[in-house]
């Protein structure tokens, strides 16, 4: 809710602007359970049997940095939030454009290009 509100910000302090047309997300058991599966594979590389429309983010890390599962998942996303601040994010404009292939905010918006 804090990018859909305005109140990120990034590697120049300034805050990104409000969503304007940010889905809402739904709980899904499934898309659990299958996360679960993927922390449990400890790879980065995506899970073949996961349909085409679904993509995972990944962060690893040495088991004993991190003593619970919880302190695990708030060390994940703490990571994934700092990638905005390190990296400037995406302009001002929010565009995800050619020059973002390949750069770290890739992984933040975990956008893909197709072919």
């Amino acid at each position: 809710s804090r990018l859909a509100t305005g109140v990120v910000r990034n590697k120049r302090g300034r805050t990104l602007p409000k969503a304007s047309n940010m889905r809402k997300l739904e709980y899904n058991c499934t898309l659990e359970a299958s996360a679960i599966k993927s922390a449990n594979r400890c790879s980065v590389i995506q899970d073949p049997t996961l349909s085409a429309d679904i993509q995972e983010n990944h962060y690893l890390f040495e088991k004993r940095l991190a003593g619970t599962e919880e302190e695990a998942l708030i060390t994940g996303v703490k990571q994934w939030w700092s990638q905005i601040r390190m990296t400037g994010g995406i302009g001002q404009g929010v565009t995800y454009t050619q020059y973002n292939v390949g750069k770290p905010t890739e992984w933040f918006t975990r956008v893909r290009t197709t072919a």
